[in-house]
C-alpha cells in the first residue's frame, strides 16, 4: 500500500477498519450464543449484523473509488442542529401520536431539507417508509409500539 494516494488509499484504508471492527464483532457476539435449543440466541443478531459489515467492507476493496464528492462543501452546522432535532421530534411523535405518523414526519423532514430531494419523492418516500415500518413491526413481528388511532393493531 505504499504510494497510494487520494480517494483509492482511502477506501483501502476504511475497508481494512471496517473488516477489523467487524471480526471483532463477530467475535464478541459468539459468546452470547447463536443458537439456544433450536431457538435464535442472543449473539445472532449482532453476528448477522457483523457479517454484513464484513461483506460490505470485502465489496469495498473491489469497488472503484469514488470519483466525485456528492457532498456539499464545508459542514453546515444547522444540518447538524436539524438532524438531531429530527430525531427528538421522532421520539416526541412516537410516544404521543404512534409509528407511522413518526417515521413518516422523520423521514419526510430528512429526505426534504437535509438530503434535498424534491417535495413529490419526500412525500412518496416518506409515506412508504412509514407504512413498510408499520407493516413490519406491527404487523410481521408484533413488536408492541404505539400505534395510531387511526391504525389498526
Amino acid at each position: 500500500m505504499i504510494g497510494w494516494r487520494g480517494a483509492a488509499a482511502q477506501q483501502m484504508y476504511c475497508a481494512a477498519a471496517l473488516s477489523l471492527a467487524a471480526v471483532a464483532l463477530m467475535v464478541m457476539s459468539l459468546p452470547l450464543g447463536l443458537s439456544e435449543n433450536g431457538q435464535m440466541g442472543s449473539g445472532l443478531w449482532p453476528f448477522l449484523a457483523a457479517s454484513l459489515l464484513l461483506v460490505s467492507a470485502v465489496a469495498m476493496v473491489f469497488g472503484k473509488p469514488p470519483k466525485l464528492d456528492h457532498e456539499r462543501p464545508g459542514f453546515p452546522v444547522w444540518s447538524f442542529v436539524l438532524a438531531i432535532a429530527v430525531l427528538f421530534g421522532f421520539a416526541v411523535l412516537l410516544t404521543s401520536m404512534g409509528i407511522f405518523t413518526a417515521s413518516t414526519v422523520a423521514a419526510f423532514i430528512w429526505l426534504r431539507f437535509l438530503a434535498g430531494e424534491s417535495w413529490r419523492l419526500s412525500a412518496i418516500i416518506a409515506v412508504a417508509l412509514g407504512a413498510i415500518v408499520y407493516g413490519l413491526f406491527i404487523q410481521v413481528l408484533n413488536i408492541p409500539l404505539p400505534v395510531d388511532a387511526f391504525l389498526p393493531r
